[in-house]
């Protein structure tokens, strides 16, 4: 039993390794498309990359308000941060300690773990930067598209207990850029509350 341990450990990191190789082939021209000249081309990249990731991860990421499926626990996370910072008490949510469910005991499903932790690996290398790119860009659409990309991965990681602490100081100094100074770049008033919930995700990524 030991030994079939030990080769089910060597199969499954070889799958990864290719897992790998396979979707950074598939977000290679996507990504390089980001930093394009042609508004258009930027938009297509990202929408790409939304695509590529859902597939694999067997979760579609939205990027449109039309087809919006946030996370109502992060959104009660975020409004008890809101709180906080504001120096008030959060909001007390008794049916969460009524039902008897301890989110602690959730099981995630290896095999879907491992593919988050591919993204992850993709991530930290080179498409977080990126994705950080899309948050800057000109055009309100495409800022939009790449902060729900990142919304949608930290929420994922979250949720299967992979770390994404590296992703934290980055995201942080970009969101800080963005609205953190008196001269705010981010004339969109929800992409600002979209930045805002992004800085916290990004929090919560760190005391995970």
């Amino acid at each position: 039993k030991k030994t079939e341990r030990l080769l089910k450990i060597i199969m499954d990191k070889n799958d990864d390794e290719t897992s790998y190789e396979a979707l950074l082939r598939q977000l290679q021209r996507p990504m390089n498309c980001v930093s394009d000249p042609g508004r258009v081309v930027r938009r297509r990249g990202l929408e790409q990359i939304a695509k590529a990731l859902g597939d694999k991860l067997g979760s579609r990421i939205s990027l449109d308000d039309d087809d919006d499926d946030s996370d109502s626990d992060s959104d009660d996370d975020f409004a008890d941060f809101l709180l906080a910072a504001n120096g008030q008490a959060p909001q007390s949510n008794d049916s969460d300690d009524d039902d008897g469910d301890d989110d602690g005991d959730v099981k995630v499903d290896p095999a879907h773990q491992r593919a988050v932790q591919v993204v992850q690996r993709i991530l930290n290398e080179s498409l977080l930067r990126v994705l950080l790119v899309g948050v800057g860009d000109a055009v309100e659409r495409n800022r939009t598209y790449a902060t729900r990309i990142l919304l949608a991965l930290l929420s994922i990681m979250r949720k299967c207990s992979v770390d994404a602490s590296m992703m934290a100081r980055p995201i942080v100094e970009c969101v800080h850029r963005r609205v953190g100074t008196q001269n705010c770049l981010e004339s969109a008033e929800e992409l600002r509350l979209m930045l805002a919930k992004l800085f916290h995700a990004a929090l919560l990524a760190v005391q995970s």
